[in-house]
């Protein structure tokens, strides 16, 4: 959560959202992506935007989100039909964004208890999910070396926790 709300902040500071920001000297000195790099993985929607779920989807795994069946905490997202939720903010509820064919048609924050429609969106500056991202070629290395390593391992506490890093990584991938 630490590291998504200091990209939410940096990404409004370089957006011209706020003049100053009030932190500790720690906070000030901690290396994080590069502004061109956050800039560029940056991604803003709106209502009538065009641009397909699929697509959106594939954006929000690049960014670092979770794909999961159903939304519950911030960092993941779900996609079903014309329906992307997505929960991108530690300080927000979930929003639902509905689609008509490749056209965003609705957006609105909804309570993830009760699936109940809150507040309408105009628009969404989404960051990435974390300060570390892993492009396809990293998963598939990180994956092989976790592969290896199972076969290798010979203690069955060993195996379960390597096969379960798998798991996780296979969930927040296209493999």
């Amino acid at each position: 959560d630490t590291e998504r709300e200091r990209l939410s902040v940096l990404s409004s500071v370089m957006r011209g959202e706020c003049d100053a920001v009030v932190t500790t000297p720690g906070a000030a000195l901690l290396s994080t992506i590069p502004e061109e790099l956050l800039l560029s993985l940056s991604l803003t929607v709106g209502g009538a935007d065009e641009i397909s779920p699929i697509l959106l989807s594939e954006r929000l795994s690049a960014l670092g989100f979770v794909r999961v069946d159903s939304v519950e905490s911030v960092g993941q997202y779900s996609r079903r039909g014309g329906i992307v939720d997505l929960w991108y903010s530690a300080d927000e509820n979930p929003v639902r964004i509905e689609f008509f064919g490749d056209e965003i048609d609705r957006m609105v924050y909804f309570d993830p208890i009760t699936q109940r429609s809150t507040d309408r969106v105009e628009r969404l500056d989404i960051v990435p999910a974390g300060e570390v991202l892993m492009d396809d070629g990293a998963k598939e290395r990180v994956l092989s070396e976790i592969n290896s390593l199972i076969n290798k391992a010979e203690n069955a506490d060993v195996k379960a926790k390597l096969t379960g890093e798998r798991i996780a990584l296979l969930g927040e991938g296209s493999f």
